[in-house]
């Protein structure tokens, strides 16, 4: 058993996303995604690490319609409490040229969907659990 992540993308800022779609990947690999787990049209994955190492998160709007700015947030769960895990990250367009974000402890970035099709790309390392 490893230690519980919860990756949230919530509409935020003047233009919230209003559909979001967000996805894990480890080395490349599809790992699982989620449309609307997150209450609403809000997107949320929860996953328990059975590795270690650096996973990517892919943020787009739902259908590659829609577009708008929100916020990415990367939880801990390790049954002591919540430990925030926000993103510090930068945009990356998945079909083009960009800087691949990394996710750093209590650090935050709003970031946009520009438009249809876009999506950011993000990057965290994450620990299994160890006993």
């Amino acid at each position: 058993a490893g230690r519980t992540y919860y990756i949230e993308v919530v509409g935020s800022g003047g233009n919230p996303l209003p559909d979001s779609v967000v996805s894990l990947y480890r080395n490349g690999n599809f790992i699982t995604y989620d449309d609307q787990g997150g209450g609403g049209n809000d997107s949320r994955i929860v996953y328990t690490a059975t590795q270690t190492g650096n996973f990517q998160v892919e943020v787009g709007g739902y259908a590659d319609f829609y577009t708008g700015d929100y916020h990415l947030l990367v939880n801990e769960d390790d049954y002591k409490g919540t430990v925030d895990l926000e993103t510090n990250g930068y945009n990356f367009n998945i079909y083009g040229n960009g800087t691949l974000g990394a996710v750093n402890t209590l650090g935050s970035q709003t970031a946009t969907i520009n438009y249809d099709g876009d999506a950011d790309l993000f990057r965290h390392a994450l620990y299994r659990r160890s006993y």
